[in-house]
């Protein structure tokens, strides 16, 4: 049509359109269109079919380089050399340096230490002044018990009345009375004070009680050791078959020890009984033992004496002996031979 852009034919049907003959005017253009679209088509069919034969030809070789690549072993890795180097080590010293912290409470309720230790002090002030109010109560107490004990034993009837001399008891009974007004005058005194009023009046008191207290357990001593001596006596006068084989010279040793104790026993006895009650006794029970015991120490060490052994004896027969014994030998093996056994022994039977 008029105004139209001509359209762009392809070099192949402009050359073949110059090749072909010439058409006749009418029916010669239509021909000449028809052919020229048809070689077209054609043109633009081989350009494709070029094209795919192409990229399936890229597509085939590159599946044959990926099964090669695959079929190939993979090279084995690269093994690293180690490699030293030499390092200079320097050996560090750690010190550890520690000092004190102080902490220090702000805000916190109760009281500082300054005052806390300041009660504190006062607390262990007031216990000590408590402990010293009860002991003092106590030495008082116990003066005051003294005296209103002596007082009953040193009176009419008394434990103690012949164990103190006249004078001396009408002396003690005063230094009581005295003790007694000085207590009531003196109630608020000092521990010291306390103490030193009792050891005034046992400074008086003692010896009177130690003498009782010996004349009361002399009777049960002199029973004790009169019983020992007489026992190491009758083992050393008859010695029997456990101390036999101990030699007489020792034995009579024991018997000397236990005589020279009986003389002084016997001889200080009879002192002390004619001696008044209220001296002091020169027959103590302290002497009694300790003498006991040395005469003890004595004998046991001497009836220790362990038994010798005794040596097998050898027994020499005569032939007439002989004889004797090896008849009887010879009727003891018969009269066994002769013992029926114990399943054969004839038993009872019962019969319905």
């Amino acid at each position: 049509p008029d105004g139209a852009a001509p359209e762009a034919v392809p070099a192949e049907a402009t050359a073949d359109a110059a090749t072909a003959p010439p058409a006749p005017a009418e029916n010669g253009a239509k021909t000449m269109e028809t052919e020229t679209s048809e070689n077209v088509e054609n043109a633009e069919d081989e350009t494709k079919e070029a094209d795919g034969n192409g990229d399936a030809k890229e597509e085939k070789e590159k599946d044959e380089t990926m099964e090669e690549e695959t079929l190939e072993p993979a090279p084995p890795p690269k093994r690293m050399e180690p490699r030293f180097e030499w390092v200079e080590v320097v050996k560090k010293r750690k010190l550890t340096k520690t000092s004190d912290l102080r902490i220090s409470a702000t805000g916190r309720p109760g009281l500082s230490p300054e005052i806390l230790q300041q009660r504190q002090d006062e607390e262990t002030q007031m216990q000590a002044e408590m402990r010293e109010i009860i002991e003092t109560d106590e030495r008082k107490n116990d003066l005051e018990g003294y005296i209103f004990n002596a007082r009953a034993k040193i009176g009419d009837g008394g434990d103690w009345v012949p164990f103190i001399a006249p004078d001396d008891r009408q002396k003690f009974e005063q230094e009581l009375q005295k003790a007694e007004d000085w207590l009531f005058d003196h109630f608020d005194g000092t521990k010291i004070q306390f103490i030193d009023k009792l050891d005034e009046l046992k400074a008086l008191g003692d010896p009177v009680q130690s003498r009782c207290k010996e004349s009361g357990s002399r009777e049960e001593v002199l029973r004790g050791v009169r019983s020992n001596v007489s026992s190491y006596r009758q083992v050393a006068a008859a010695p029997g078959e456990r101390y036999g084989h101990i030699a007489s010279e020792k034995l009579e040793k024991i018997l000397a020890a236990c005589q020279d104790f009986e003389s002084w026993l016997n001889e200080l006895q009879q002192k002390q009984e004619a001696m008044p009650k209220y001296q002091k006794p020169i027959l103590t029970c302290t002497e009694m033992e300790k003498r006991s015991q040395e005469l003890a120490k004595t004998a046991d060490e001497i009836l220790r004496e362990p038994k010798p052994k005794e040596e097998p004896k050898e027994i020499h027969l005569d032939e007439k002996d002989e004889k004797e014994v090896e008849l009887l030998d010879e009727e003891k093996a018969v009269d066994e031979k002769e013992e029926p056994a114990k399943g054969d022994e004839p038993r009872d039977m019962e019969v319905d």
